[in-house]
């Protein structure tokens, strides 16, 4: 299978059409190598390519685009440079995935009080610590928002729930009685992996995919 072909499956259910219009989507890398394994991963880093190599693995899935601001000059180690040496092909979905991504986080977490979304979230992703800001506020609605780009100026006596959030954004949270939970960018992101894996698997029967076991927020929390 190409990886022109993965796209065309995806697009059925989820439509690259759906993209915020400053986003670069779609097929990034075509080698033109054919496989039936796909590895589904939030980044392309050195770590996900070398687990790819391992498993034999031609077609990479990254949330995140692995090309997004103009590019002036490609380099002997830089990613690209390295994923056509490998033959390696990258699908990239984005933002067309963001209300599916932000669904699916809400469903999870819905009727739950604070403590147990912790509990959640840390089960799911694997975390032992969780950022938090002004946690003992009273919570009446749930807010989710993958990544950084939503917007929280309007909530009120919420409990939130993303990726990061700016200095003053979380002080002008926490005046209208917000509680804030901070997940780091891209653990807001990975946590629906699982539910994409079950989603893909359906809709490519051929292809034997595998969530990266290398991709990894960069930050840690000791």
């Amino acid at each position: 299978m190409l990886i022109t072909d993965i796209e065309d499956k995806i697009n059925q259910i989820y439509p690259l059409s759906g993209a915020q219009e400053w986003d670069n989507v779609g097929v990034l890398v075509d080698t033109g190598s054919s496989s039936n394994k796909v590895l589904l991963t939030i980044d392309v880093t050195e770590l996900v390519i070398d687990e790819c190599n391992r498993l034999g693995i031609k077609h990479i899935i990254s949330y995140h685009p692995v090309i997004f601001s103009g590019v002036k000059k490609l380099l002997k180690n830089d990613i690209v440079t390295k994923l056509i040496k490998f033959d390696i092909n990258v699908f990239c979905p984005h933002t067309s995935w963001d209300e599916e991504m932000n669904r699916y986080l809400f469903c999870l977490l819905d009727n739950q009080n604070v403590e147990q979304v912790f509990d959640t979230l840390k089960n799911k992703i694997g975390l032992k610590h969780i950022r938090v800001a002004n946690m003992s506020a009273g919570r009446k609605s749930l807010v989710v928002g993958v990544g950084s780009a939503f917007k929280y100026h309007e909530y009120k006596n919420s409990l939130i729930v993303t990726g990061e959030m700016s200095h003053h954004c979380l002080l002008h949270s926490i005046r209208h009685n917000n509680t804030v939970i901070l997940l780091e960018h891209s653990n807001s992101e990975r946590v629906v992996l699982p539910y994409f894996k079950d989603k893909l698997e359906k809709i490519l029967p051929e292809c034997d995919i595998f969530i990266s076991k290398n991709d990894k927020d960069p930050i840690d929390i000791l």
